[in-house]
């Protein structure tokens, strides 16, 4: 049997240039590099691609981790104005019977199907925080970890015509840069995933559209401009000269050509230029002048 540095991971996939899950450990060094460019993460578990991708991940959901960004809500308003409560997306976890909520993602000790891969827009995910996924009940609820209740309905605040609380998190990926870009942001270095626009393209280290080969490569956006833009630069010079002198080339033989077509026809009535119609210049005899 291998050595193992945490369970399921092999020493053998550490620095393997394959970013494995297990692996991504503070034992194991964090997958050493082959997950993100820096060699630390915020918990074990937690990929730095989980954080604001839309999925409350329990393993990401801590403070260290910026209570995975945006995904698990955190921090959101306790208004909703839906009257069933299905936007709601407060962090009320007991229920009204003052019983602890069961966490989402979990199947203990209530088995179900009310999952974010079942409901991908409804607030659930790594966390114990009521909700009301379809609009289902009358209102915001949970499972409890309470022998024999399985689920209840929570204490929460009535609803509010005048409410901006946020009914998904959809949004926030599109606008925000992910947590974990924080520390990557202007390394010098291209990190693929903060190479996004709400990142400033990884704050110009990735440049605007660099080659996916050059970042595989290792190279930055920096490295790439100085050591290809003086031949950039040159052959974009260069390209534009051989442009204007063909286009010039063009236009001459066109207008010599217009110019003999013109010499060929001197001497013909109009009568005998209409025979003359689709022949050639250079076919029209001299005897006809």
């Amino acid at each position: 049997m291998e050595d193992v540095c945490s369970p399921g991971c092999p020493l053998s996939w550490l620095g393997d240039a394959y970013c494995d899950e297990a692996c991504f450990t503070e034992a194991c060094g964090w997958d050493v590099h082959d997950c993100i460019a820096e060699d630390a993460g915020c918990a074990d578990g937690c990929l730095p691609s989980w954080i604001d991708d839309l999925e409350c991940d329990e393993a990401c959901h801590t403070e260290k981790c910026g209570w995975d960004g945006s995904d698990c809500d955190h921090g959101a308003s306790e208004c909703y104005s839906e009257p069933d409560g299905r936007d709601y997306r407060g962090s009320v976890a007991k229920s009204r019977g003052g019983y602890e909520c069961q966490m989402w993602s979990h199947q203990q000790p209530n088995a179900h199907t009310r999952s974010h891969l079942n409901h991908p827009m409804e607030g659930l995910g790594g966390h114990n925080h009521c909700r009301n996924p379809a609009g289902e009940e009358k209102g915001p609820w949970c499972y409890t970890l309470q022998p024999g209740i399985r689920w209840e309905l929570c204490a929460v605040q009535p609803p509010q015509r005048n409410c901006s609380a946020k009914l998904s998190q959809s949004y926030e990926y599109h606008r925000l840069c992910p947590v974990d870009c924080a520390t990557l942001l202007g390394n010098g270095r291209c990190d693929m995933r903060c190479n996004i626009t709400s990142c400033a393209y990884d704050s110009g280290d990735c440049g605007v559209g660099l080659d996916i080969a050059l970042i595989s490569a290792g190279m930055t956006a920096s490295d790439a401009f100085h050591m290809f833009a003086p031949d950039v630069y040159v052959l974009v010079v260069a390209g534009v000269l051989v442009g204007v002198c063909i286009g010039l080339l063009i236009l001459r033989c066109v207008l010599a050509r217009k110019s003999e077509e013109q010499k060929a026809l001197r001497g013909y009535s109009d009568a005998e230029r209409k025979g003359l119609d689709g022949v050639h210049a250079d076919d029209i005899d001299d005897s006809h002048l």
